[in-house]
């Protein structure tokens, strides 16, 4: 697992300028991407009003994670660079159980890799090392509600998303 300190560049949503306590759409450029259908959200703030998700189980560094909005399919579009190595990430379902969540990379507009993980209410480390991409999408869909939480949804939250910029 690519861990903080050997990271070469580390999304962590901590250092978004302006962030405030509710949920916002990640600003294209954060990091060196556009971002679609991309918030992120001060997890503290939100147990505050809404009590425990997966949203505070994806939590690993700080007080931000991201997430797809409306459990529509979140996409990372490199803008910084000619192409990037998506490492590693912290996932988590917000609020459903057995959550599907598929990765996909694409390269040239060619699907390069797709995995499909199932998410709990619980953080999940994913290692995909996939080089030379363009761009990634992240797509979830199914599971069942979790009656505990205070939600439904196919939402998922990610944080220190790992990648390395092609020089």
């Amino acid at each position: 697992m690519c861990c903080v300190g050997g990271c070469p560049r580390l999304i962590t949503f901590d250092n978004i300028p302006g962030a405030g306590r509710s949920q916002q759409p990640l600003p294209n450029g954060y990091s060196g991407f556009q971002w679609v259908n991309a918030n992120y959200m001060n997890v503290s703030y939100y147990e505050q009003v809404n009590g425990w998700s997966g949203y505070s189980a994806a939590l690993s560094s700080g007080q931000y994670v991201g997430l797809n909005k409306d459990g529509k399919m979140l996409s990372m579009i490199i803008n910084a660079a000619k192409g990037f190595t998506l490492k590693s990430m912290i996932v988590a379902s917000a609020w459903n159980d057995n959550l599907i969540l598929e990765i996909t990379g694409k390269r040239g507009g060619s699907v390069f890799k797709s995995q499909r993980f199932t998410l709990q209410l619980q953080p999940q480390s994913i290692e995909l090392n996939w080089p030379n991409l363009e761009i990634i999408n992240f797509l979830s869909y199914g599971g069942e509600p979790n009656f505990d939480i205070k939600g439904k949804g196919p939402e998922f939250a990610l944080d220190n998303l790992c990648v390395e910029f092609l020089k």
